[in-house]
């Protein structure tokens, strides 16, 4: 059972979080220093251009536990509770027709739901903890979701008042990344490297990083879609309210996908390696191949904002199944250029946001330092009119 718990996926398979050095992330920035100039260059009269092209790079990511860094590489060091870990990407590139946008996407989620003890668990056994030599049962419950895909999305503006604006955006997904399952029970520890206890398991998967079930030649492929809406509401000069669905309906429906039931009882014995005996004692199981629908975790963003000459007092909230991010800002308006910070005092993550009627861009994290921060959100939208 040593692949269970959080660190699963870095074991054999691809890494929990597509996680990548800063060195990576200065495309980005080297991409406003590209356009900044054609912004002041180009002519006004572009801005109401029928046709054009877009592109939309979106990842946040957030690890309660430890440093995203740290769970990435399987060392758990700064531990704290926690019950939550997710990494949402998407990417868009695209073209616009007057209110049309169509592009190609591209898609990799990743989602984690724990309890507390199994956090506490992996920690001790994997990471810099230290287990007291005391008799203890830990309530192990650990739900993950993830899915890789490409595809197409389309989105249509429809502006059915003049301070009323409302998007619907479907996507056709085709995806070749799959684990969704959960494993709970009991873990007891009954002191003296003397582990027991009992661990249900089921889940589907592209890869089986447990019980390696071989699956050469095998391709797990699978077909979704997904219906968002986003409004844009403006009541008065001074209000601005918005809504932005994520996954609101979203399914993907896998064909022959590998599923996997198991029991492990675990009579107390000693063992220095707890995971791989919880594996050992997986005797009750079945293997099998079929149909899954898998649903992607909808998530929904709000907020507010209020106006006053080149001021705006912005109010957003991230809302996640299990966590609420609140992000309070200030803007300052300069020209077509708006200038914002950002933050969420919670969790002590700070961020800037510069929009533009052809470019957004936004970045927060709660540490400077890659190795330490917990939380971590990039977003760049940008449109270039043609004609």
């Amino acid at each position: 059972m040593k692949h269970v718990l959080p660190h699963a996926a870095a074991h054999g398979s691809a890494p929990l979080f597509p996680w990548r050095p800063p060195a990576n992330r200065l495309t980005a920035f080297n991409l406003l220093r590209a356009f900044y100039l054609v912004f002041w260059l180009w002519p006004s009269s572009a801005l109401g251009a029928d046709y054009g092209v877009y592109t939309s790079l979106n990842t946040m990511t957030f690890s309660e536990i430890a440093p995203i860094d740290q769970i990435v590489d399987n060392e758990p060091i700064d531990f704290s509770n926690g019950e939550l870990i997710f990494t949402y990407n998407r990417f868009e590139l695209g073209f616009s027709w007057k209110n049309l946008r169509v592009g190609y996407l591209a898609r990799y989620d990743y989602r984690l739901e724990f309890s507390e003890d199994t956090a506490r668990f992996y920690f001790e056994e994997e990471g810099a903890g230290v287990r007291p030599n005391s008799p203890r049962n830990y309530d192990v419950y650990l739900d993950v979701m993830h899915q890789r895909s490409q595809g197409f999305i389309v989105h249509y503006d429809w502006q059915p008042q003049d301070n009323l604006k409302i998007t619907p955006s479907v996507s056709l997904l085709f995806a070749n990344g799959l684990l969704d399952g959960r494993i709970k029970g009991q873990a007891q520890f009954l002191g003296n490297n003397i582990y027991g206890g009992q661990l249900k398991l089921d889940y589907q998967y592209d890869e089986d990083f447990i019980f390696e079930r071989d699956l050469s030649g095998e391709q797990i492929r699978g077909t979704g879609y997904t219906l968002d809406i986003a409004v844009d509401w403006r009541p008065s000069d001074h209000w601005r309210f918005h809504l932005q669905t994520f996954d609101l309906i979203s399914y993907i429906h896998w064909r022959d996908a590998p599923r996997t039931v198991a029991v492990a009882d675990a009579e107390p014995e000693a063992t220095d390696d707890p995971f791989e005996r919880y594996k050992e004692a997986s005797i009750r199981g079945q293997e099998s191949t079929g149909s899954f629908r898998q649903r992607i975790t909808p998530r929904a963003q709000l907020g507010t904002s209020f106006h006053y000459r080149n001021f705006s007092i912005p109010l957003e909230l991230y809302i996640e199944p299990e966590r609420v991010f609140v992000f309070p800002a200030l803007a300052y308006s300069i020209g077509r250029w708006e200038l914002a910070l950002l933050a969420e005092p919670r969790i002590e993550a700070f961020g800037l946001r510069v929009g533009h009627p052809w470019l957004s861009f936004v970045f927060m994290a709660d540490r400077l330092d890659y190795e330490k921060a917990k939380f971590f959100s990039l977003g760049l939208d940008l449109r270039v009119p043609l004609f």
